[in-house]
């Protein structure tokens, strides 16, 4: 896409082929908005110098994939001011390296799975309003000191697997009686150089006990 948003069809599923001696392939969204069915660069050799999705410009980019129940795994490169929406019901991305991408990230449908020493970590706000998996990375996922993590609303947000808060911050959104977060296979671990906010989207909570975390 060259500034004009969507030029490739919303029903697009992009893939990064093999690489080439001395060829990496890249795809550029100056300042552009780019809808996609689904994103793959999984081929044999494929790294994140060979296989890059870029903004160039000043203005920031977003890219969503919408496809429906779309499984595929993106080893290569999200870098620059790039807004990431995942938004397909069902669907499951795997990432494999270490993004540079300086805009959000929400996961408003399906899961976002990090493996290995894939990271997000220059990404400012990380919105889970599905599934966030991190059980397949090589250490515990850290939140950054210029990162917030926060759920969709007042609804449940899953993390799958080990999360540091650090010195990042965690905002959610709390109706009574509905976790903002449910954590599976590992644990959140609450940093004390971490901010804990918390938004009551209901009426006023009475004295008592809330679960504001869970774990499945």
């Amino acid at each position: 896409p060259t500034g004009a948003a969507n030029v490739l069809s919303a029903a697009s599923d992009f893939a990064f082929a093999g690489p080439q001696p001395g060829i990496s392939g890249q795809l550029a969204l100056p300042g552009s908005d780019q809808t996609m069915n689904s994103l793959t660069a999984s081929a044999s050799g494929i790294t994140q110098l060979t296989a890059i999705i870029t903004n160039s410009s000043s203005t920031p980019a977003t890219l969503t994939l919408g496809g429906a129940g779309q499984i595929t795994t993106f080893n290569g490169l999200l870098a620059g001011p790039i807004n990431f929406v995942l938004s397909g019901i069902g669907s499951v991305l795997t990432m494999g390296s270490a993004n540079t991408y300086s805009g959000s990230t929400a996961v408003n449908q399906g899961t976002l799975a990090l493996v290995g020493s894939a990271s997000i970590s220059q990404s400012p706000l990380i919105m889970v309003g599905d599934t966030l998996d991190v059980s397949g990375l090589t250490s515990p996922f850290i939140l950054q000191n210029s990162q917030t993590l926060t759920n969709k609303g007042a609804s449940t947000g899953f993390i799958n697997g080990n999360v540091s808060t650090s010195n990042g911050t965690v905002s959610v959104s709390y109706a009574s009686g509905t976790p903002a977060f449910t954590i599976a296979n590992g644990t959140l671990t609450l940093d004390p150089l971490s901010t804990f906010h918390i938004n009551n989207t209901g009426a006023q909570l009475a004295v008592g006990s809330y679960k504001i975390m869970a774990t499945n």
